[in-house]
This record gives C-alpha cells, structure tokens and sequence, in this order.
C-alpha cells in the first residue's frame, strides 16, 4: 500500500498529496511486487535495495545509490502478545522523502495521524523525528517487558514451571531487541553526525537526544536481560531446592517403611520360626515393627540437621 502526504509550516494539516510529488512523504507499508517495481523506478533506485528492505532478517546500515540515500533501521513491533523487529527502511532524496515497512506499523500511524509534530518540507526534522519515535517505541515495550519480569521476581516463592517459560521467551524477546538496538543507534549515530544530511541548528540540538535516548533505551534491555537471567538462574535454584527436599523426604519414609517389610519378609518365610504356634504372635511382631519404626523416626527427627 501506498500513501503519499504533505503538509508545511503555513499548511500544518497533513493532506494526501499525489504520489512522487516534490517535498511530500511517501509511506509504503507492505508492498506488492508491482508497487515494489513503481518505486523502483520512480526513484531510480535498484530493485534489489527495496527488496532488501523487506527481508525480515536485514540488518541497519546506510547505503548512497546516486541522489538517494537509503538508511535501513529495525523497528519494534507488537504482535500477537509479543515483540518483534522488523526493517524500517527511510529513503531520502530531494524531492521527498519515502519510508518502506514489511508490515504495519504503529510508528507510521503516529506520523499519518499528526500525533508528532513534523513538516514534510523539512526532510531533515522529520527524518530525526522519526528516529526518536522508533526509539520511543523500544523504550515502551522494554518497560513493559520489565514489570512483568518485576512481577515474576516478587513470586519466586510460588514459580512453577509455566514461570520458567516466561522468563525463557522474555530472554529471546530481550535478546532479539539488544540485537537489533544496537546496530540501529549506531546507524542513526552515523547518519547523523558524518553529514549524510543537510541540519539546520534546531535539528542538530535534537541529535543529542536521540543519541542519548537511543544509548538509555539499549543500557535498560541489557540490564533487564541481566535481571531475567538472575531471576531465572533464582527460579532454577528454588526448584533445585525443592526436588532436593522432596527426594530427602521420600528418602525418610523409604527408610522408616523398610524396617516393616524386613520382619514380614522374614516371617513371610516357609520355614519354621520363632513364635510361629504362639497365638498372638502377629499382634506382638507388629507391635515390634511399628516401635522400631518410632524409633528410627525419632533418629532421624533429632539427626535431621546433620542428614
């Protein structure tokens, strides 16, 4: 699908505007090979870069084929109750700016919607504006990712192992995101202070805070994929602890059960035996059996520190 938008500062409301025309915004989300092709050529840009941006797994960097300038980020999106990142592709030239995305995304909308404040005569602002949105993003889900593992920190006394689970796809979502966080701030550091674009003053005083934005946001998944680790390797050494205390118990009663069967074992024998015609010879056998078992219990009550 294709959109094209264009607002400025006399003209603040964003309006559609026809596709390709001078200092307007081109958004292209979830592309068909045609429109793919359209692109292509309206852009002279090869086909082979576009398609790039669609591959899930592409990684950030900047590339300059001719009057464009092609910067490929990864954005965070939420999907089906998790996190994933997608390519976020930003295309520059002087005519107008154009952003490709694989699927939809709600850093888009908030751009199409008006809800960040931009022009599309000004490629520069926007272009920074758009980068400090995408990290916003991050930050967003890595704080909601954190008060779950918060959460799941404050019940470490009641885990079971459906908890251990969560904190094991916390890990990959967290993983996933340090992977594709770091090379997108230092693409966005290095398209930004190696003039690839024009700045005018007011754009460089927010560089600073996309960069500085940019470096929190990754030092919070880190140190939250730290967290998780620690709660999982706490969560593993509580269940440890546990089974070891199950099989100790498990281990008492074999004991104590085995004193029992060791006399009807004996008796369970057909031979003569001691006691084998008195009339109350099981009442009196038994009656052994079971004070020996108090007996072994009581041991094993006042010795259970040391066993």
């Amino acid at each position: 699908m294709i959109k094209s938008y264009k607002n400025t500062i006399q003209q603040k409301k964003l309006k559609n505007a026809t596709e390709f025309s001078d200092r307007s915004w081109l958004s292209v989300v979830e592309p068909t090979e045609k429109e793919i092709e359209k692109i292509s050529k309206q852009l002279n840009l090869p086909i082979d870069i576009l398609q790039d941006s669609l591959d899930r797994f592409e990684l950030p960097r900047i590339e300059v084929e001719g009057e464009n300038i092609v910067v490929i980020l990864r954005s965070i999106v939420e999907e089906k109750g998790t996190y994933k990142t997608y390519p976020f592709t930003i295309i520059l030239n002087k005519k107008l700016l154009t952003t490709v995305s694989p699927v939809k995304n709600t850093l888009i909308d908030d751009f199409a919607n008006q809800k960040i404040n931009f022009y599309t005569t000004q490629q520069s602002n926007f272009l920074i504006n758009l980068c400090l949105r995408l990290i916003h993003y991050y930050q967003k889900h890595i704080v909601v990712l954190n008060r779950k593992v918060q959460k799941e920190k404050a019940q470490i006394e009641d885990i079971d192992k459906s908890d251990v689970y969560s904190l094991v796809e916390t890990e990959e979502i967290l993983n996933n995101i340090i992977a594709s966080l770091t090379p997108t701030i230092h693409t966005i550091k290095k398209l930004l202070q190696y003039n690839y674009i024009h700045l005018y003053q007011e754009d460089k005083d927010l560089i600073d805070d996309v960069l500085v934005d940019g470096q929190q946001v990754l030092e919070l998944a880190i140190t939250n994929l730290k967290t998780v680790k620690n709660v999982r390797d706490a969560y593993t050494t509580v269940m440890s602890i546990q089974l070891n205390q199950t099989m100790k118990l498990l281990t008492y009663i074999t004991a104590l059960f085995t004193i029992p069967m060791l006399i009807s074992s004996i008796y369970g024998m057909n031979i003569s035996l001691p006691f084998a015609d008195w009339p109350h010879a099981f009442l009196a056998i038994s009656g052994l059996a079971l004070a020996l078992v108090f007996i072994a219990a009581f041991i094993f009550i006042s010795f259970r520190k040391k066993l």
